[in-house]
């Protein structure tokens, strides 16, 4: 015990001391430097992945605004194509409205006569006479082949018999419409 005092109180015992000492100081600081590198770097991983979250978050926003813009993009081309598709079904109906309308002149003529033929008791065969669907050669009927219309009609003395339908007024060109000698026409 003697020689550790002796040891303490002597010179050299307080310079070993103090290295010691300054050797644990020492120790200590590099400690606290590694736990502050250890805390920076956590820091810094941390900021690093916060970063890449961000990035990632931003990405992914980008990703659903551009897809959305796809999506009213392509939502914006269905509904063109669709009315380009009205459009062509309306032009096509409006088509063949006309086509129809037309056709209906050129018919509509011929499906009145036989329609007042058959009410004034006559047959198809009579009013035909031989021209098949040719309205221009049918029995005393007079056709405008520039109108493409009935434009007269001469059925004097062929004993008619029944009422004259109010269908004679579709045939818009009639300008003579000759009935007499029909004794049973009302």
């Amino acid at each position: 015990m003697k020689f550790v005092k002796l040891w303490k109180s002597s010179k050299h015992g307080s310079d070993i001391a103090d290295f010691l000492d300054s050797i644990a100081r020492k120790r200590e600081r590099e400690r606290e430097r590694e736990r502050e590198r250890e805390r920076e770097e956590e820091n810094s991983n941390l900021e690093k992945m916060r970063k890449q979250q961000r990035e990632a978050e931003e990405k992914e926003k980008a990703a659903e605004e551009e897809s959305r813009r796809a999506a009213a993009a392509t939502e914006l081309l269905r509904k063109q194509e669709a009315a380009k598709q009205r459009e062509a079904e309306e032009r096509r109906a409006e088509l063949k409205g006309l086509a129809n309308v037309k056709e209906q002149q050129d018919s509509s003529d011929a499906e009145v006569l036989k329609k007042l033929a058959m009410a004034l008791g006559k047959d198809l065969k009579w009013l035909q006479n031989g021209g098949g669907e040719n309205v221009a050669k049918w029995k005393c009927v007079k056709w405008d082949a520039k109108k493409e219309r009935v434009v007269k009609i001469k059925w004097n003395g062929q004993e008619l018999k029944g009422e004259l339908l109010p269908i004679i007024g579709q045939l818009t060109s009639l300008q003579e419409l000759a009935l007499t000698g029909n004794k049973n026409l009302s």
